[in-house]
């Protein structure tokens, strides 16, 4: 990863996560911020590679929830884990999936609407309407490190577990995406990504202590690579468009455009060239489980 590709806290600044979705702006600002911007890419979201969806299978492998469990999605988006932890509990089991996306949920409902066991709802992660120990696992793809309050959302997800239930988080080893877009979008548009986002729980060891500051015990982390690939630079430029991304793609100009394209190909012919041709990514992530007691 480039050396000036994360901000102070150390966090990556980079389009998977969105950078600018908080900074110094008040929560409530920060999570409409989150909302508005990933409900613009509902309608395309994961579209050009599977790489929520590839990481959703992941977490919920390693979460390990059985037939007839139920399990609450928080940040759920577009259902990356919410659909196979649905298939995993089968309809006997439930999963709830929660997100501040109204879009988001509007276009998972759509996709879920012969699925019996799930159920999609607008909800904040950190003031759930759910009762106590309703649910046996609650999974976070992705979505710890937008929390303005992370150590609310942590209570309420141990509330909502029952004793002896699963907690399951995942987060970027470095950052989300390709390692150089971060430093490219910053000497293109300085003042956006001097927005970016201060996330506590950015990496896997603030989330261990996090969760064993909450009262959740067996805290561990696994370190997991994938790799994906892209035909060619414009599926690259496309994908940075379904994700966060989008938040520097919707403001460049037509020149700026051209320059992170110009920019982009360097960087890819340098280091990305797939054996099978195109480009190709590996990105690693780290799953967090605990359990409460």
């Amino acid at each position: 990863m480039d050396a000036d590709a994360t901000d102070d806290t150390g966090r990556a600044a980079d389009p998977c996560e969105g950078d600018d979705a908080g900074g110094t702006a008040e929560p409530g600002d920060a999570k409409r911020s989150v909302a508005t911007l990933f409900g613009s890419t509902a309608g395309v979201y994961d579209s050009v590679v599977p790489f929520f969806a590839t990481f959703g299978r992941t977490l919920v492998a390693e979460a390990g929830p059985r037939l007839g469990d139920r399990v609450l999605d928080v940040c759920c988006g577009r259902g990356a884990c919410l659909l196979p932890a649905a298939e995993a509990v089968g309809p006997m089991g439930s999963v709830l999936g929660v997100d501040l996306a109204a879009e988001m949920i509007a276009a998972l409902a759509d996709e879920t609407a012969g699925m019996p066991q799930v159920e999609v709802a607008v909800m904040d992660a950190e003031t759930l309407d759910v009762p106590d120990a309703a649910f046996d696992v609650v999974l976070c793809g992705f979505g710890i490190f937008f929390l303005p309050s992370p150590e609310r959302a942590l209570a309420e997800w141990r509330r909502v577990l029952r004793p002896g239930g699963t907690v399951a988080v995942s987060t970027f080893v470095t950052g989300g995406g390709f390692p150089w877009t971060a430093s490219v979008v910053r000497g293109i548009l300085p003042a956006h990504a001097s927005r970016a986002a201060s996330a506590p729980l950015g990496r896997a060891e603030a989330v261990r202590a996090a969760l064993a500051d909450a009262g959740f015990a067996d805290v561990r982390s696994t370190a997991i690579e994938r790799r994906f690939l892209f035909a060619d630079l414009d599926a690259v430029v496309a994908w940075h468009g379904t994700h966060g991304g989008r938040a520097f793609l919707d403001r460049f100009d037509p020149g700026q455009l051209a320059a992170f394209r110009a920019s982009a190909t360097r960087h890819l012919d340098a280091g990305h060239r797939a054996p099978e041709g195109g480009y190709e990514l590996r990105q690693g992530i780290e799953v967090t489980l605990a359990s409460r007691p």
